[in-house]
């Protein structure tokens, strides 16, 4: 409780902040730095750090749109890395990915490493195309490692739209539906939106459903985005499930 009443009141304030100046970039690079509480005896409490790049094609455009949507609503392509670790886990992962646009079609490809002692590859594919100005639906197919197992498919389905309000207001909505034909047979649901209080402060919250032949659980999270320059941004994530919950504080920097 005492987490959620800081990250409003945090928000609450950055809103009153003065607006800042658009300004167009090709580079961004964000390092997150987290704390995991699980009640599972294998996890325990952990810290999680990490770093992201990601690297536009062309300049992206950031006048007149929520400057965190600016890439997504002007369709530029993109290729990005990110890693983030467990220190007392030992566990690491590493993702690439590939975005690009062209038309009303979107197409990425995605490669994740995760080491644990061991290493495992996924990789997965994903089309998608645009039926209205700011709304994308996609499909996705992967390939997953099984270790010891054998490899499974993962499916996937999403969509994504992004609406104008009233003023510099704008809202995020996101659905992201996933399946794995692996040991557990497990499937996950990702329903996420974010408020745009202006183009440079956001606001959001997220449902997970969490489904294999061992367990069910749900969970939700909260999480907030502030740009204290249009190149410079912060923001907090907080996710909580029965009996697990973290938080995690990111800083990203653009060019």
């Amino acid at each position: 409780m005492f987490k959620k009443t800081v990250l409003a009141a945090s928000v609450a304030m950055l809103a009153l902040v003065p607006a800042v100046h658009a300004m167009d970039y090709q580079g961004e690079f964000g390092v997150v730095l987290g704390y995991l509480d699980s009640d599972d005896p294998d996890l325990g409490t952990d810290v999680l750090y990490g770093a992201d790049f990601r690297y536009h094609f062309d300049m992206v455009p950031t006048a007149n749109v929520p400057l965190a949507e600016a890439s997504f609503l002007n369709r530029v392509s993109s290729f990005g890395v990110s890693y983030v670790s467990l220190d007392d886990a030992s566990l690491s992962i590493l993702d690439a990915d590939v975005q690009i646009y062209h038309n009303d079609l979107f197409f990425s490809a995605q490669v994740q490493r995760l080491s644990n002692g061991s290493s495992l590859t996924d990789y997965g594919a994903t089309i998608g195309f645009f039926p209205a100005e700011s709304l994308l639906l996609f499909a996705g197919y992967g390939r997953g490692d099984g270790g010891v197992d054998s490899d499974f498919d993962i499916l996937s389905v999403g969509a994504k739209y992004v609406t104008a309000l009233e003023g510099e207001t704008a809202l995020n909505l996101l659905a992201f539906y996933q399946t794995r034909d692996d040991a557990v047979d497990s499937s996950s649901l990702t329903l996420a939106a974010d408020y745009y209080l202006n183009h440079r402060v956001s606001l959001g919250a997220r449902y997970f459903h969490l489904d294999d032949d061992d367990v069910s659980d749900s969970g939700f999270g909260l999480g907030t985005r502030y740009f204290f320059t249009p190149l410079v941004s912060g923001g907090l994530e907080y996710e909580k499930f029965d009996d697990f919950e973290s938080i995690a504080a990111e800083l990203k920097v653009r060019f």
